[in-house]
């Protein structure tokens, strides 16, 4: 996910990272944020973003 999160920063798009979920917990692998709001939040961005561009 590394090259696709710099990747998404260079383009000034939102990290993929949020929706990269394990599926075991519905929740972003190790190494994102712990906090269930900043996830959802960052989730709701990503959607927003993306249903504006597609």
């Amino acid at each position: 996910m590394n090259i696709v999160n710099l990747d998404c920063e260079r383009r000034g798009e939102p990290s993929l990272a949020a929706i990269a979920v394990l599926k075991s917990t519905g929740l972003p692998s190790w190494g994102y944020h712990d906090d269930p709001e900043r996830i959802a939040k960052d989730q709701r961005r990503l959607y927003k973003h993306w249903d504006k561009v597609g």
